[in-house]
């Protein structure tokens, strides 16, 4: 796992909604959402999409960690219906 100080330095390089793709806002503090890439070396280099909140290094919400950035965006925007499913 990596320090925290590396974690939030990479959400700082990530980049801002797209025009085309309304991010929801974050379901915990209400922050806005970025979709960023990481790279994971397990043990060949690979790419991974997630988004997560940037309002503050308090919230840390992060969706994702997927080879698609759609996909990690789907995510994000998905959200558990209320009372007891069915």
């Amino acid at each position: 796992m990596k320090p925290i100080e590396t974690w939030f330095n990479e959400k700082a390089r990530g980049e801002a909604m797209s025009a085309k793709v309304k991010l929801k806002p974050c379901p915990f503090c209400g922050g806005k959402a970025l979709v960023y890439t990481r790279v994971f070396h397990v043990p060949q280099p690979v790419d991974r999409w997630a988004v997560g909140c940037s309002s503050s290094e308090d919230c840390t919400a992060e969706m994702g960690n997927i080879d698609t950035k759609d996909g990690a965006i789907d995510m994000w925007n998905r959200r558990a219906k209320r009372g007891r499913g069915k």
